[in-house]
C-alpha cells in the first residue's frame, strides 16, 4: 500500500469515526474529493467536545495529522531571515516551524 492511499485511508477513518462521535453531525454527507473530506474533519475535530477517545483513533489521528505536517514542508529558523538585532519575523501557518527557543 502505498503512502498516498494510507494517508487518504486515515482521512477517511478520521471523518467517519468523528462523524459517528457526533450526534448532530453523524449523518454529515461527506464530500467524494480530498480536500472536501480534510475541510470536514477539520470542522468534526474543532467542534468535538472534549472527551476520552479511543487510543486507537488517537494514533491514526496523530499518524494523520504529522504526514500532514510533513506535506505542508516544515521551516527551520535557518530558513527565516534575520530581519535586525537577531530577530526574525514568521508570517504563516506555525505548525510548519521547526524551531527551539535558543534563549
Amino acid at each position: 500500500m502505498n503512502e498516498k492511499s494510507t494517508q487518504e485511508q486515515r482521512l477517511d477513518t478520521l471523518v467517519e469515526v468523528f462523524k459517528a462521535d457526533s450526534v448532530q453531525y453523524k449523518d454529515l454527507q461527506t464530500p467524494a474529493d480530498t480536500e472536501g473530506n480534510r475541510r470536514i474533519l477539520r470542522f468534526l475535530m474543532n467542534i468535538r467536545m472534549p472527551r476520552k477517545l479511543d487510543d486507537s483513533v488517537l494514533t491514526v489521528q496523530d499518524e494523520y495529522l504529522r504526514e500532514r505536517i510533513r506535506e505542508n514542508g516544515i521551516v527551520t529558523l535557518s530558513e527565516i531571515p534575520v530581519i535586525r538585532n537577531g530577530m526574525s519575523i514568521w508570517q504563516g501557518d506555525i505548525t510548519r516551524l521547526a524551531v527551539e527557543n535558543s534563549a
